[in-house]
């Protein structure tokens, strides 16, 4: 008996289309104007993203991007690792502080959330780093989001 093989050809999957991170919930309200005083309840964000494999790094921004790098600056810095649901979990908790909101800069002051699906470059990366974003620029083929609040604080003045 005679025959031959035929090689079973190879199957191409489409690869999984790549989400941006989102904010599913919020309290205050994104794009909200918060005035925040000492008992005021911290910000509280619920993000997610669609694939989920994808960990998500996570940076809280005050006062940006701002035409005067000096002005700005991160509060904060924490990642999730990938997630068996869309939806991450815990929400993200940040209370803003007259340490961190108070200088030069005058009311009201920016809070960006900025969430993306690979890690931020930093100083490391000098060279690919954006002069317009240097807090939140992200690697080619990243998806990044932001999430911006107005905030309306009264920190003392340094001391003279």
């Amino acid at each position: 008996m005679s025959g031959c093989v035929v090689p079973v050809a190879p199957q191409f999957d489409d690869p999984e289309p790549r989400f941006a991170p989102f904010v599913a919930s919020s309290d205050p309200s994104v794009g909200e104007i918060v005035t925040f005083s000492d008992n005021h309840a911290p910000f509280m964000v619920t993000i997610g993203d669609n694939n989920l494999g994808d960990s998500l790094f996570v940076r809280w921004i005050i006062d940006y991007p701002n035409t005067d790098v000096d002005n700005s600056r991160k509060a904060l810095d924490t990642s999730y690792l990938p997630s068996a649901s869309v939806i991450r979990s815990p929400p993200l908790k940040f209370v803003p502080t007259c340490n961190v909101i108070a200088r030069a800069t005058a009311n009201p002051h920016r809070l960006v959330l900025s969430v993306s699906d690979r890690p931020f470059l930093d100083m490391e990366n000098a060279q690919k780093v954006s002069n317009t974003a240097p807090f939140d620029t992200v690697p080619d083929g990243a998806n990044r989001m932001r999430a911006v609040w107005l905030l309306n604080m009264d920190c003392p003045g340094p001391a003279q």
